[in-house]
């Protein structure tokens, strides 16, 4: 009798045409029996489940432990390059994400960067593509910029978006190019520099055109800028021929506000917040509101034009200390 179970039993498996630990999955799995493949772990695999189900080591030994995945709760550097690359952070200093030297935004949206050393790449806004009335936000962590090759930081003057730039640590956007700002606006819409909003420390920016006819923070060599705000951060700005903040060597600097801030701008030929040097165009339209400003120049004005006329030029609050050796 038992030759002839087992025979029928022998015959039943040949004919379901299933291998036993098929059979095995399919009475603990609910759904249709295709869609179990070794690749899978059924939830069976848990110590509380065995017990449970009064399954012996024994049943369970036709799963090979290769078919059960390996947990790694250490992450390493890979995982961490995987996570800042879906936060969306650049490192500027790697020049995978910049191959040509320059990173160029050509889209509404926020961008984020940082440095993990000193870099002579840039950043370059171009507004081809990016339709007036848009935002772009530009996030400085830490960031180092110390170029040769032109402006630090770049705003080209046919982008018709709004610019924010949000700091968080101390960020260095410095250029050694004659004809370049270390942060440099060659366009009308509003650029806002201003610290991270969740960030309790204020953010740094230090922009400078070291020996140069740009300014520290405006437009470049014989370049007028206007149109910038700057609120709740800490700001150095300095050129040589340029206006720290405002306008390049020739070029006026004009509606430029500063807003419960600490400025420190500086210049030896144009002025520290205002017009750049040899220019004798009229600059209007700076304000000072509950700030620390210190603006100073050697031989321009320490606010306003450094060889025309000024006018509108308005402060309320905090401390305001401006000077030329002149």
């Amino acid at each position: 009798m038992k030759k002839l179970l087992a025979g029928i039993l022998a015959l039943a498996l040949c004919s379901t045409n299933m291998p036993p630990q098929t059979i095995f999955a399919e009475e603990f799995t609910s759904g249709n029996q295709d869609v179990v493949s070794e690749e899978e772990t059924p939830e069976i695999f848990t110590n509380e489940e065995q017990e449970t189900a009064g399954e012996t080591d024994e049943e369970l030994s036709v799963f090979s432990s290769e078919e059960i995945p390996e947990f790694n709760d250490t992450p390493d550097e890979a995982m961490a390059a995987a996570e800042n690359t879906q936060n969306g952070v650049i490192d500027l200093a790697d020049n995978n994400n910049v191959p040509d030297g320059v990173y160029t935004i050509s889209s509404a949206g926020d961008y984020k960067f940082t440095c993990s050393q000193e870099t002579g790449n840039r950043i370059v806004v171009d507004g081809k593509n990016i339709l007036a009335g848009a935002n772009i936000n530009i996030y400085l962590n830490n960031v180092n910029i110390n170029t040769f090759a032109g402006p630090a930081l770049q705003i080209r003057g046919n982008v018709e978006a709004a610019v924010t730039i949000h700091l968080t640590g101390t960020n260095n956007l410095i250029t050694k190019y004659t004809y370049s700002a270390g942060l440099q606006k060659d366009n009308e819409a509003p650029l806002i520099i201003k610290t991270n909003d969740s960030d309790t420390t204020a953010g740094i920016l230090n922009a400078r055109s070291i020996n140069g006819d740009g300014a520290g923070i405006g437009g470049g060599g014989y370049f007028s800028c206007s149109n910038i705000t700057i609120k709740s951060c800490s700001v150095i700005a300095s050129s040589k021929y340029g206006a720290g903040i405002g306008g390049g060597k020739q070029g006026i600097g004009s509606n430029i506000t500063i807003k419960s801030a600490s400025v420190t701008a500086s210049s030896t030929d144009g002025a520290g917040i205002g017009g750049g040097g040899y220019g004798a165009s009229s600059v209007s339209g700076i304000t000072i509101n509950s700030s620390s400003v210190t603006a100073s120049s050697t031989n321009g004005a320490g606010i306003g034009s450094a060889g025309g006329t000024c006018s509108n030029i308005g402060i309320s609050g905090g401390s305001v200390k401006a000077y030329s050796d002149r």
